[in-house]
């Protein structure tokens, strides 16, 4: 009888899982990009996607996740969230889920996996993945120089660097690319 049930156990399990299809969350970003190194800010924001080999109305659909961050390779492989735990956050957003665990160390590597809910319970976990930290203040970079030629400025710019105001330009500007950057200054 033992055996019956665990066959019919095995059966249902590997049912469930025809159902399901393969599901693979992929895309694992932080900041926007995968693996970073670098990262400037203390709450970077985690972003993923995940498919279904199935067709949508029998396919897996997250209900939650649950991100986890270590300190180590060994520790994520391991699902030990070591330096945070999001706990399981019930909501199907998977773009720029905001870090907010203890403060990151810079210059630190990083670790991390996602975890996803569909509504009857079945989690998914991602590979995991890493995040570099950079330099996030002044004293990270020690004494450090700048490696270069040291020029001076001349004399006749110089005076004119003295005199410069720095006005407020209010407009309207349609940016067509990712970003733009505006600086104005006058001489009088």
């Amino acid at each position: 009888m033992k055996l019956v049930i665990k066959l019919l156990f095995i059966l249902f399990a590997l049912f469930q899982a025809n159902l399901l299809g393969a599901i693979e969350i992929g895309n694992l970003k932080v900041e926007g990009l995968p693996n970073p190194l670098g990262v400037e800010t203390q709450s970077p924001r985690f972003s993923w996607s995940y498919n279904s080999s199935t067709d949508s109305k029998r396919g897996f659909k997250q209900y939650a996740y649950q991100i986890k961050v270590s300190s180590s390779q060994e520790l994520i492989n391991v699902d030990n969230g070591d330096i945070w735990n999001s706990s399981i956050i019930i909501s199907d957003k998977c773009k720029d889920v905001a870090y907010s665990g203890s403060n990151l160390k810079s210059g630190r590597r990083y670790y991390w996996k996602v975890y996803l809910i569909n509504d009857k319970g079945v989690v998914v976990a991602s590979k995991s993945s890493f995040f570099e930290m950079g330099l996030l203040s002044n004293k990270d970079w020690g004494d450090a120089k700048w490696i270069g030629k040291q020029a001076e400025m001349p004399k006749s710019i110089a005076a004119k660097v003295e005199k410069w105001t720095d006005y407020d330009l209010e407009c309207e500007v349609k940016i067509i690319l990712n970003s733009a950057n505006l600086l104005f200054r006058a001489t009088y």
